[in-house]
């Protein structure tokens, strides 16, 4: 019976722990302790409650056993014996509150004829009140009991996930097993993570060691309990890791190969030391195109992650620059090159690609050359990048020369130009063939005032020829000195004159243009019959005055006039006969003929000539008058009694007055020229001479029977 008792012993606890079940003891003989009682309580906050189970006189006090909350219920104390049977106090675990298990509770001691109660689980938030006697012998009590049921013992199962794991990874425990209600785990290499005891329903355990592990769980309850044990069941693999890496380089922008290599697995590239982005799965990876030095992550894994990453540095070197320094001379020779490299060592060849070299270094001297030569150079620095080759060029200039001249002349020393012309490049003028001032550079040079030489030179690319001489004239401008223009009476022949200090004069018929006429200080005129304007220049060299006007004066004196009719009376003579005229003189033809004296009586039917002289100069033509006998000739001139002229000599307005109207004002010079001609019908008239030259005029005077009286004015 005490094995039995023993047996159910964690059941009786549960029940007292679990289902806060109301229980009532009855004492053993004279253990002086009274009947208590545990009243069942809401699940989840039960109060403390005692138990005492004992017999007579085995002087253990009532046990105490605390509630907690009923998730995580301690575990209980009971004692189940009977008179100094030597059992001490036993222990159970709480199950879960929620799903009571089923209890059996045995009551009683030696012989007291008291057989095994079974109690039926039940709710955990309304279990019923129920009352179990642990007594001793003979003590008359009975068990109280509620329901009872069959008995059913557990079956022990379970499951892992995962069953394959990593090197500290945890395994989670899942219990299958039936009609358990406590549980006791055995893990081979496992350390429990939580709960932290083997007696949880599923528990979560680390592995921290590779290899292969057996688990056991036991199942109980109150009729009895069940093994399952899995041999080979939870297999834990050795974290993979970098053995070896190998960093890569590159010159300048670009993709660049690097390499680690695992103990097992496969590597996994990432650009982060934790977390990051996986770029790469193997051994070797080509980064993507980079510009700057980059470090990646290497991370073995053969199912299991290496707990740290490797760091794989891709390098970009950069790739030096260089530039060239061309030089050039003067025709055929060496030239000295040059290079500027950011980085590395300079080399010199004689191509573009492949080629000879030719020197290393950042300078070179070519071989004597003739002509323009291109050299290419370039650098590399210690880590194997190379520059581009460029080209430097080693120029041969060919000394220019000058291949033609113009010099020059002006007038007076006006400003002109002087040239020369290079083979190439440009001219240099100075004013002497060696050192002198520079004067400026061109192909022509502006010059003026004195006669000089003047020295220019080509240079080309900075090469120089000798100079050479270019002059400059200054040449003298004549000067009019005088001219002598010249007037004659009628049609002929009239020699002009000019004089000028150096040169030779020239003729012409026009101002600009027109027709040579004559070379020489005089000329003398063909036959005109007008006056004629000539122009004179004098030349010397290239240079010429402007032309000068010289007038040849034809003077050309009209007949006087009169009337071709006139009548006379017996003694009257030819200078009676009226015409108007100056220095008129009487002919007996129309041309040459004789001069009739003034005082030669007129005779009937007989035509006289009358000619005027004017300024010297005697008309060419006659006026006709044809005298017939007749009327006096006093009678041909109105009475100019009443005539009145003034003033005289006049400044501004001539006045004219007479007793009757007149007919006609005629003025002329006193070359016969009509300068003013107006008809009036007035006996009073006022003409405007203002306008005139100073000089002496004509005033002819009609009246309506066509009448004359000329009268003789001066303008000032």
């Amino acid at each position: 019976m005490k094995s039995t008792k023993n047996k159910f012993f964690p059941l009786i606890l549960f029940l007292l722990t679990h289902l806060s079940i109301h229980a009532q003891y009855s004492g053993g003989v004279s253990d002086g302790n009274s009947q208590s009682t545990i009243t069942n309580n809401v699940c989840g906050t039960p109060p403390n409650y005692f138990a005492y189970i004992g017999g007579s006189g085995d002087g253990n006090s009532v046990q105490t056993v605390i509630i907690s909350s009923c998730g995580t219920p301690p575990g209980g104390f009971a004692y189940i014996g009977g008179t100094g049977d030597g059992n001490g106090l036993n222990t159970t675990t709480n199950t879960t509150c929620g799903l009571a298990p089923g209890a059996f509770a045995y009551a009683g001691g030696p012989g007291d004829g008291q057989g095994l109660q079974t109690f039926i689980n039940n709710v955990c938030p309304a279990p019923p009140q129920f009352y179990a006697y642990f007594g001793s012998v003979g003590d008359g009590s009975i068990t109280d009991k509620s329901l009872s049921c069959a008995i059913i013992l557990p079956v022990a199962d379970f499951t892992a996930t995962p069953t394959s794991i990593c090197v500290t990874n945890n395994v989670t425990f899942t219990d299958t097993s039936t009609n358990a209600v406590a549980w006791e785990w055995t893990f081979t290499g496992g350390t429990l993570v939580s709960p932290f005891t083997i007696n949880s329903q599923n528990p979560v355990v680390k592995y921290n060691t590779a290899g292969t592990y057996a688990v056991t769980l036991k199942a109980l309850n109150h009729d009895g309990s069940d093994i399952r044990t899995r041999t080979a069941y939870i297999i834990v693999n050795a974290t993979a890791t970098v053995t070896t890496t190998t960093p890569g380089s590159r010159c300048g922008t670009g993709s660049v190969l690097i390499v680690a290599t695992p103990n097992s697995g496969v590597i996994r590239w990432y650009s982060a030391a934790t977390a990051g982005t996986l770029l790469s799965t193997g051994d070797t990876f080509n980064t993507p195109s980079i510009s700057v030095n980059t470090t990646y992550f290497a991370e073995a894994f053969n199912g299991c992650v290496s707990t740290t990453r490797t760091a794989v540095l891709a390098t970009i070197n950069t790739i030096p620059t260089i530039s060239g320094n061309p030089a050039s001379r003067c025709d055929a020779g060496t030239v000295g090159l040059s290079a500027n490299a950011s980085a590395g060592t300079v080399t010199w060849y004689n191509a573009a690609v492949g080629g000879t070299l030719l020197n290393t270094g950042s300078t070179y001297t070519t071989p004597s050359i003739s002509s323009s030569t291109s050299y290419f150079t370039e650098t590399i620095t210690t880590a194997g990048c190379k520059s581009p080759r460029i080209e430097v060029i080693a120029t041969v200039n060919n000394t220019p020369t000058i291949t033609a001249t113009t010099n020059a002349s002006s007038c007076g020393g006006a400003a002109t130009t002087i040239t020369a012309t290079p083979s190439a490049g440009s001219i240099n003028w100075y004013t002497a063939s060696t050192a002198g001032t520079y004067l400026g550079s061109g192909n022509a040079l502006a010059v003026s005032g004195a006669s000089a030489n003047y020295f220019a030179e080509a240079t080309n690319n900075g090469c120089t020829s000798a100079r050479t001489s270019v002059s400059y004239t200054s040449i003298i401008v004549p000067t009019l000195v005088s001219t002598t223009p010249n007037t004659r009476c009628g049609n002929g022949t009239v020699v002009l004159s000019a004089n000028y200090n150096s040169g030779t004069v020239n003729w012409y018929d026009a101002p600009s243009g027109g027709s040579l006429l004559n070379t020489g200080n005089s000329f003398t005129t063909p036959s005109i019959s007008v006056s004629t304007t000539y122009y004179v220049l004098a030349t010397n060299a290239s240079c010429s005055t402007g032309r000068t006007a010289v007038t040849a004066t034809v003077t050309n004196t009209s007949a006087p006039s009169g009337s071709a009719n006139q009548t006379f009376c017996g003694g009257e003579t030819v200078g009676l006969i009226a015409v108007s005229g100056t220095n008129v003189i009487w002919y007996n033809a129309a041309t040459n003929g004789t001069v009739v004296p003034n005082n030669t009586v007129l005779a009937s039917g007989v035509t006289y000539f009358a000619s005027q002289t004017l300024s010297g100069c005697e008309s060419n033509t006659r006026l006709a008058v044809t005298m017939t006998s007749g009327s006096c000739l006093d009678v041909s001139d109105f009475d100019a009694t009443n005539l009145k002229l003034y003033p005289n000599p006049v400044t501004d307005y001539l006045k004219i007055e007479n007793s009757i109207n007149l007919s006609k004002i005629e003025i002329t010079n006193m070359l016969g020229q009509v300068i003013y001609n107006s008809f009036v019908n007035s006996n009073t008239i006022s003409v405007d001479m203002s306008q005139f030259a100073n000089a002496t005029y004509l005033v002819k005077i009609f009246d309506f029977d066509n009448k004359v009286k000329v009268i003789k004015i001066i303008k000032r």
